[in-house]
């Protein structure tokens, strides 16, 4: 390499160093002639000429027969070998060629320095095609995965591995089984076919797509072909993606000359994009160059890890222009700029009136964390972006949805001092959410630390209610729910604000009935149907013939971002690469940074939902057609139970981040808001009565599944007339909820008593509607009922201290309301059958109400 070249090499190496998304595979050439336990590791042609001597013996070729097979590669060689190896070999054969592998194979050692350096690296994964054991010697931390070896992926999660494709000699000499030595065509196509390596593949496809690839000492004649003979599929893939780099290096016997046209086809053929030409001599030079590469990049990687989403600069575009419709439906659009650390705001952007109500709490200081509950598209990512303005003298860090922090960043980052970190929706999961909140509190506040964090409250997770639950954590912790309407209230109407901002773009004015996605939908509907939608995708898309393709939406719907490696085990990596190209402006794929960087992510990037309006549009039109509400609900059921295998172990031990990942897809308002449909109950419950029923083999022990299931039947109670279907599904949801609340009391969780509350609201409800809604009970049997709702109402609303009876709920608020009602009539007086709760019905309304009155006989 000349200067010139090394120089942008170097640039080019760094840069995905940095990202950690370079892979290397290591072929023959990296351990040729390296010592072994009993002469030194042969290169391919004399293994090639060893093969051929049994094959001569074997088959007792002839002069002819021999020169025929010299002129074949090794592979093709191995296809003749090992079938007469295995038909024809006595046991001296045998021994003789197994005791030439344990001797040139096995026992590997004295690597020179520069290739010890490289393979320590710190690669987070290598790839090897050859089946000797130098690497493990060199790096014995590596954890080896072979063919034809069932894998735990839980317990691989933060290793080191090394992937040998082709075989292993250790496992060669424990079997004698040619599986595990590698050299042909048809044994390595028998190795991918296998249903125990469907994860080696997959994670090597995986690779290919998500990663850039360094070829080592790997021949151009025979180890590719063999590595991408499992079909072109390989190949293909690389060439749907040019943005990663395929480096290949080629050892150069005559630096002086041009490659052969030939060569440079062949390259290309497997998806090389760029060829690091190196003397024979002087590849120890260039293993140093890897490593000094990647010695320099840690040093960089030290001290700027976090600074690209600190001091976030803000600037905002003309309200005339017209790039302001977009702001209202991508949210790219409010990304930062890497180069400025920019953001641009829209000329539409308001104050919301809960955004004042959080900047006076963190100016007083009064807690350290705050929480902002929002429903998608409720405007959560503007009221943080208005905050981190209103505090920019602060030691502030932004970090945007799409964006996933592990664990152990998050730890160190509390760990600074003076620090205000905003997360956006889906930086950090719930369940870091409340080791923050139950583990983290007194570290945040004796490091001078504050935290503001946008969760959607869709899923039922934090409440009010929630916080107050928990001792002394309402002092430290503030929660303010984002309504999902503008509002027209002091200090100042947002809805006014709003629509005088917009008047020059010639919008529709927002309607204080309208939700912002109401009105998102009818600027779409109106506005956008000319020339201005060109920027939007098609929506009428999706098919029940495309199950992947549907997984792929709903579970953007569901999630902010995806990683490639993710997509791989739900099985839907394809049809996101195929939405990031026909609607690449809603379906994004993007690099990870690298703070989200772990070593249990296989993928160096990720999948992102620039526009859940979009998403959910798409989506809610499949839903338009109740033929399609099958193929949603099996959609469902391929996601969660793929999410099942991805968070088990081969010992059937499940992570508990699987039961927090899954939450959305079963919570009844996130089904509803995801398949909105136009309909003023913002969804059809026919809809998500199907899913539930399609889940239940999948979920019926999880008491929050059998929650939502229940509230789902009172739904569906609520919405029929026809009394013998209201009170079938009412009786359903009175088992559920049972159940689910019998299942609740025998767990631990830290906030079980509010989740047991909730369920008990739940369970009032559907007693409400068997005792008001539904006729031909026996009176015997209704008045036991009153019985247990009255019961039911007086924990609520009398002795409880957990959870407030009110909901947010309009259809639960007028339950209530009605069931207070019929306790103040004469109606009551006759349907009840124990004297003792005319005292219980008494104090509930007074509570209630407010009014002292008596009802006994």
């Amino acid at each position: 390499m000349n200067k010139d070249d090394r120089d942008l090499l170097y640039n080019d190496i760094c840069i995905e160093l940095k990202r950690e998304r370079l892979i290397p595979i290591i072929g023959s050439g990296f351990t040729k002639d390296s010592i072994a336990k009993r002469g030194k590791v042969p290169t391919v042609d004399s293994l090639k000429t060893f093969l051929m001597g049994f094959i001569n013996r074997l088959l007792d070729y002839n002069e002819s027969d021999s020169a025929e097979l010299h002129k074949l590669k090794l592979s093709d060689v191995a296809e003749i070998f090992w079938p007469a190896y295995q038909s024809k070999a006595g046991d001296i054969d045998k021994k003789e060629f197994q005791e030439y592998m344990e001797d040139h194979f096995s026992n590997v050692r004295d690597l020179e320095v520069a290739k010890s350096n490289f393979i320590n690296i710190g690669w987070r994964y290598l790839y090897t095609l050859n089946y000797d054991d130098a690497i493990e010697s060199v790096s014995p931390e590596l954890i080896t995965i072979v063919p034809y070896s069932k894998q735990n992926t839980l317990w691989l999660k933060n290793k080191r591995c090394l992937y040998k494709l082709h075989g292993d000699i250790k496992r060669y000499m424990e079997t004698a089984d040619p599986k595990y030595c590698i050299l042909s065509k048809s044994q390595y196509m028998n190795a991918l076919k296998d249903s125990q390596n469907e994860d080696m593949l997959r994670i090597l496809q995986t690779d290919f797509l998500s990663n850039s690839i360094l070829f080592v000492g790997c021949g151009l004649d025979d180890e590719l072909d063999l590595l991408f003979t499992a079909g072109t599929q390989f190949a293909e893939k690389i060439n749907i993606d040019k943005d990663h780099k395929i480096f290949y290096v080629y050892y150069d016997s005559t630096p002086e000359k041009e490659i052969s046209k030939l060569k440079l086809s062949t390259l290309e053929r497997y998806g090389i994009t760029d060829i690091i030409r190196v003397p024979s001599n002087a590849m120890d030079d260039f293993y140093n160059f890897i490593y000094q590469s990647s010695d320099d990049v840690k040093k960089l990687r030290e001290n700027d890890n976090l600074d690209q989403f600190a001091n976030i600069r803000f600037q905002n575009i003309e309200i005339s222009n017209e790039e302001n419709i977009q702001f209202l439906f991508l949210k790219d659009k409010v990304s930062i700029n890497p180069k400025t650390k920019t953001i641009t705001l829209p000329g539409f952007f308001i104050r919301r009136n809960i955004t004042q109500k959080i900047i006076d709490a963190i100016r007083s200081t009064e807690k350290s964390i705050y929480i902002l509950g929002g429903s998608t598209l409720s405007g959560k990512t503007y009221v943080l972006l208005d905050i981190i303005k209103e505090f920019h003298s602060k030691n502030v860090y932004y970090f945007p949805s799409g964006i996933t922090l592990s664990k152990q960043l998050l730890e160190t980052m509390l760990d600074k001092k003076d620090a205000f970190y905003v997360f956006d929706e889906d930086t950090i999961s719930n369940a870091q959410i409340k080791d923050i909140l139950f583990n983290k509190i007194l570290q945040i506040k004796n490091n001078n630390n504050q935290i503001i964090v946008a969760i959607n409250k869709s899923n039922g997770t934090f409440s009010k209610y929630f916080i107050k639950s928990i001792p002394n954590l309402e002092k430290d912790v503030g929660l303010y729910l984002l309504d999902q309407h503008l509002k027209n209230e002091v200090p100042y109407s947002e809805i006014n604000e709003f629509n005088k901002k917009i008047s020059p773009l010639g919008l529709i004015k927002y309607n204080e009935k309208n939700s912002i996605l109401d009105y998102l939908i009818r600027v779409d509907d109106i506005t956008l149907k000319q020339e201005n939608r060109a920027f939007f995708p098609p929506i009428n898309f999706l098919s029940k013939n495309n199950l992947s393709e549907l997984k792929a939406m709903i579970v953007l719907a569901n999630h902010t971002s995806i990683s490639a490696s993710l997509a791989n085990a739900l099985e839907i990596d394809e049809s996101l690469y195929k939405l990031s190209k026909i609607a690449n402006i809603a379906i994004q794929k993007d690099y990870m940074y690298n703070i989200e960087l772990t070593l249990d992510n296989h993928s160096g990037f990720k999948f992102i939902s620039n526009s859940n309006y979009w998403v959910y549009r798409c989506l809610s039109r499949f839903a338009s057609q109740a033929t399609n509400y099958l193929s949603i609900a099996e959609a469902y059921c391929d996601i969660i139970n793929d999410y099942r295998l991805y968070y088990t172990s081969s010992d059937n031990y499940t992570n508990p981040d699987y039961y927090q990942i899954i939450k959305p897809y079963y919570f009844l308002d996130s089904i509803q808001f995801v398949f909105f449909n136009d309909s003023p109950y913002k969804g059809s419950i026919v809809l998500p009565n199907m899913i539930y029923k399609e889940l239940t083999p999948l979920l019926n022990e999880n008491y929050q599944f059998l929650h939502q299931e229940a509230k789902c039947k009172l739904r569906v109670a609520r919405r029929t007339e026809n009394n013998e279907h209201k009170v079938e599904s009412l009786d359903f949801a009175y088992r559920l909820i049972n159940r689910a609340y019998q299942l609740a009391s025998e767990r631990r969780a830290n906030n079980v008593e509010y989740t047991l509350a909730h369920m008990l609201v739940t369970k009032a409800l559907i007693l409400t509607n068997f005792i008001l809604n539904t006729n031909g009970y026996d009176p015997s049997k209704k008045q036991k009922l009153l019985h247990l709702t009255i019961e039911a109402y007086h924990k609520i609303i009398v002795e409880n201290s957990v959870l407030d009876y009110r909901t947010s709920s309009d259809e639960e608020i007028k339950d209530i309301e009605l069931f207070i009602e019929y306790l103040m009539s004469s109606r009551f007086k006759k349907d009840i059958g124990d004297i003792n709760d005319f005292s219980l019905a008494e104090e509930i309304i007074f509570n209630k109400t407010g009014k002292k009155v008596r009802l006994r006989r």
